[in-house]
């Protein structure tokens, strides 16, 4: 029987976009397609147990679960370049993106965007003062286009407007 240093020799050789490919086509031939419902997707980094601090980004389906791939860190970088990497060969067109805030970076967004025609949900935190500013002053300066209705979800005069990648934004006006 095999040992873990064979396992590791192995891997280790071994082609991971190729091995995805084959992991993916399996999880699709064993679940079926991804249903059209199943439209969000999560993108989240963690350090392997016993792997000596290799960290891995993958990406999954909120509602199901479904695995949709994973990039490793490179020795020395953080999640960002491999989230980047992961999410431009990822399935992810038509899909909402949502990520940490570590991962709130303008080629993150052009990539989701105008690479793979999907739309995201970011997070900003105050320790990216930056984005935090920009982002509380679009607030400030569009609290008016998009105030809550009293007379419902979207309120007897609210709109559909579409956002930068076609999708729906609601405007009670």
């Amino acid at each position: 029987m095999p040992k873990e240093t064979t396992f590791y020799r192995l891997l280790t050789h071994m082609d991971s976009v190729a091995l995805e490919r084959a992991l993916l086509a399996w999880q699709e031939h064993v679940l079926g397609r991804r249903r059209a419902e199943d439209d969000e997707v999560a993108i989240d980094g963690k350090e392997l147990l016993n792997s000596q601090g290799v960290e891995v980004v993958s990406a999954y389906c909120v509602k199901s679960g479904r695995w949709m791939g994973s990039e490793r860190v490179r020795e020395g970088s953080n999640e960002i370049p491999a989230g980047q990497t992961l999410l431009a060969r990822a399935p992810i067109e038509g899909m909402l993106v949502s990520t940490d805030a570590m991962h709130t970076q303008a080629k993150t967004a052009r990539v989701i965007t105008q690479e793979r025609g999907a739309d995201y949900l970011f997070t900003v935190k105050d320790n990216q003062p930056t984005v935090s500013e920009s982002v509380q002053q679009l607030h400030r300066g569009l609290q008016h286009a998009f105030s809550p209705s009293a007379t419902g979800r979207h309120g007897a005069e609210g709109r559909t407007q579409s956002g930068a990648n076609g999708s729906a934004v609601s405007a009670a006006l």
